[in-house]
């Protein structure tokens, strides 16, 4: 987990296989990046170039690749988000003629509700809840899959 930028506090716990383990939106696009990309870490960022009215006013630099993972386990992580979106809780955000890996994600009393997936050009993932402690109860499989699948139908 830490390899893939995630917080490393409860790797050795038994909490770790009930899914409670904290993370942002952030991290856990960053950790399917790396998985969609064939295991190599990927840092977010949010600008990749700014084009003036002629010129280049800012291009972000390039980095240097990382290998993270190898990859019969980025394969066999693949496969399992592949299935969570053809046959499992993110059945709704399938795009049909599109390779979409994802998976979903519903915190405790479902007051955050998480959708993260990719297809060969892109990670998107989309959170609904609110910044304090309302309930929504959403899950990840509702909403955030459909929002997934409206943005990938529209830009691809």
């Amino acid at each position: 987990m830490t390899k893939f930028g995630l917080d490393s506090s409860c790797v050795n716990s038994e909490i770790l296989a009930l899914g409670v383990c904290s993370s942002n939106l952030v991290e856990l696009v960053s950790a399917y990046a790396s998985i969609s990309n064939g295991g190599y870490l990927v840092n977010p960022y949010t600008l990749v170039y700014i084009k003036g009215k002629n010129k280049l006013l800012y291009e972000r630099e390039s980095w240097d690749l990382i290998k993270i993972s190898d990859e019969k386990s980025i394969l066999t992580l693949d496969n399992m988000l592949e299935s969570a979106v053809k046959q499992g809780t993110g059945k709704k955000a399938f795009v049909k003629g599109k390779d979409i890996k994802g998976k979903t994600g519903t915190t405790q009393n479902g007051r955050d509700a998480y959708f993260i997936g990719y297809d060969n050009n892109l990670v998107i993932g989309v959170w609904v809840g609110y910044d304090d402690e309302r309930y929504t109860n959403i899950t990840g499989g509702g909403l955030p899959a459909e929002i997934f699948k409206e943005i990938m139908e529209v830009i691809n």
